[in-house]
């Protein structure tokens, strides 16, 4: 959110009893106004789903006891992490090199002196524990049929079958096409017949909800021509060079990765790789050929007809 930190310290300013509840999926900055004398408590949310709103109550009045830990530390300075920043020029895309090497998160704190704002681990509840009078006690009957290291054996499944009983056995099938199917099929499951989407849904998803910025993400994919911004993906403005239809969606991940759903075609597919930094022009060059093959093959009288971008569009 712009201008966060000055929400925060206004209603601070006007309220005795302010609790910022911070969504985030990473550490922030709250030196600003974290030793306001009006801020009672800060809840870290997180990313918590749509029954966020219900469970934030509950803990706000008291009726659930929070338990949550920090699964990062929180610095008091940006400079205090070893990687304060994950996008830096000349790429406009995250990329991390671990050069600290194991020093990460609170150990790097740890080697370099510095007290953050809170530690790995961090989450108060409602509740005050004491610890005393700890004892351990060695059992020598299990000391002495234990031995230290246990022999590992290659060739039995899942490992030393002196570590595990077995309880059950699971099988099952998994696709990972039949979203993209159910798109193509006005939102109806293809092998089930289910509608999942309603057809109200999918056209208010496939219409461009930021006309006003056609270049809001181009960087993300160079093949593309200029492009909108449905509900949950990229729409086209204009046929695309591999074959795309105008109105075609489309998503791109970090990893490489590129799915697309083209509705007046009736054609999708996904291609995936684990390949870091983002943006590599093999892999794009890859999935351009491999669209365009696919699009090649299709009958001709099906195919909405694709345009080259003209000089505006790149």
């Amino acid at each position: 959110m712009h201008n966060g930190d000055e929400l925060i310290k206004a209603v601070a300013d006007n309220c005795d009893n302010t609790i910022p509840v911070i969504q985030s999926v990473g550490p922030v900055d709250m030196e600003s106004w974290i030793d306001h004398p009006n801020i009672t408590a800060v809840v870290w949310a997180n990313l918590g789903g749509q029954e966020l709103g219900p469970a934030l109550v509950d803990i706000l009045y008291g009726k659930v006891n929070p338990s949550g830990r920090l699964v990062y530390t929180i610095a008091r300075n940006a400079s205090d992490y070893a990687q304060p920043n994950i996008v830096r020029e000349p790429q406009p895309y995250p990329q991390i090199n671990y050069t600290e090497g194991v020093s990460v998160d609170y150990r790097g704190f740890k080697k370099g002196g510095k007290t953050p704002r809170f530690w790995f681990g961090h989450g108060l509840s409602y509740s005050n524990f004491s610890y005393s009078n700890l004892q351990v006690n060695t059992h020598s009957d299990l000391a002495d049929n234990i031995n230290i290291p246990i022999k590992y054996v290659a060739d039995a499944p899942g490992g030393d079958s002196r570590l595990y009983d077995l309880a059950v056995t699971v099988s099952f099938d998994i696709h990972n096409d039949e979203i993209i199917a159910t798109i193509l099929n006005n939102g109806k499951h293809p092998k089930t017949g289910w509608q999942l989407l309603k057809e109200a849904t999918l056209k208010e998803m496939f219409t461009n909800q930021v006309p006003q910025f056609p270049d809001f993400a181009r960087n993300l994919e160079p093949t593309s021509p200029p492009q909108g911004w449905g509900l949950s993906f990229f729409t086209l403005l204009h046929p695309g060079p591999t074959g795309r239809s105008a109105n075609a969606v489309f998503w791109t991940g970090l990893a490489n990765l590129v799915w697309w759903a083209d509705v007046e075609n009736g054609i999708g597919g996904i291609m995936a790789s684990q390949i870091l930094p983002f943006g590599d022009s093999d892999f794009f060059n890859c999935h351009a050929e491999v669209e365009t093959q696919l699009y090649a093959a299709l009958p001709k009288s099906s195919i909405i007809a694709a345009v080259e971008p003209t000089r505006e569009d790149k």
